[in-house]
């Protein structure tokens, strides 16, 4: 993935998120981006498997798969998104 397409995928995250980690809800900490279906899972880069999270919840997450608290509002509220590959996903 370029440059380019990272920085547009944080840009998202961080409007879609809010600077809020997805599993605690602390805004003011150190946000890094986490898979929600970790990579090691065979999860994938789209925009719907990812979301901020501080570092103790995301280091503490390592590679299991745990559903964020605000996932059933989002995918209430979110349309389906299309992946880097151009297939429609639905979160």
């Amino acid at each position: 993935m370029n440059c380019a397409k990272k920085r547009r995928k944080r840009r998202a995250l961080v409007a879609r998120d809010g600077y809020r980690c997805a599993y605690c809800g602390i805004a003011d900490a150190e946000l890094t981006i986490d898979h929600v279906i970790p990579k090691s899972r065979n999860g994938v880069d789209a925009l719907w498997n990812l979301r901020l999270s501080c570092l103790p919840c995301n280091t503490g997450k390592g590679s299991k798969y745990v559903v964020p608290a605000d996932w059933e509002k989002r995918r209430m509220r979110t349309t389906p998104e299309t992946s880097d590959k151009g297939t429609t996903v639905t979160p």
